[in-house]
This record gives C-alpha cells, structure tokens and sequence, in this order.
C-alpha cells in the first residue's frame, strides 16, 4: 500500500479543475504549464501508466505527490492561497500507484483507494 497527498476543494477536486473558484484554477494551471518545476503528466512518463491519455483526463485517476513535502513545493508560491480558499491536504492509501519520471508527482486510479483522510 501507498500514501498520495493531494490538495482538494469541498467536493474532492484538484485546484486546477475545481469549479469553487474557476479563475483560480485556470490561472494556476496557466503558471504552472511549461514549467520544468511541475511538469505535465504526459511529459513527466505518466501517459504510459494511465492505459490511455484520454483516461488521465477523464477523471479515472487522480493526481498527487508521494509526500506533504512534494506536494507544497509543488505548489510553492500557493499554498497559503490554497488554504485561503479551503483547500485541505488528503492522504490517500492506496493500493497501488505509478511515480513520474521526474518523482515529483504521481497518478493513481481513483476508484482503487483504500482509505481517505483529511489532514490539513
């Protein structure tokens, strides 16, 4: 089993897809395009691990970082503006994941988690 951490919205949606505050999410996702500090999913070997690019998109798999420390560096420059908009930290076990190329993100299948919490 594995331990992912994501931040969500109220309704368990990534910063960059949730509908609380859509400006937000498109700006995020604007910065954070391109850059080699986050890379895209295809980009960072995850397209392989997820069947079907398609499938990344389509809300079967989630996001995340293999640690709290991945995840607020991922974001660095955001967190506490996540956390102003109520995004919490969730850490998911899992039973299995796949880890990018570059280790800095990782995807999982949604419908596989074990236990979901809640921890900032």
């Amino acid at each position: 089993m594995y331990k992912v951490y994501r931040y969500e919205d109220k309704n368990g949606v990534g910063p960059y897809w949730t509908d609380i505050d859509e400006k937000f999410g498109t700006f995020l996702s604007r910065k954070h395009t391109n850059n080699p500090r986050t890379p895209n999913p295809v980009v960072d070997g995850l397209a392989d691990a997820c069947r079907l690019i398609t499938d990344i998109y389509s809300g079967n798999f989630l996001f995340g970082c293999d640690s709290i420390k991945l995840l607020k560096k991922w974001f660095w420059g955001f967190n506490r503006t996540l956390k102003r908009k109520n995004f919490v930290i969730v850490e998911y076990v899992v039973l299995n994941k796949f880890s990018s190329i570059s280790g800095k993100q990782c995807v999982f299948d949604k419908a596989q988690y074990i236990e979901r919490n809640v921890i900032e």
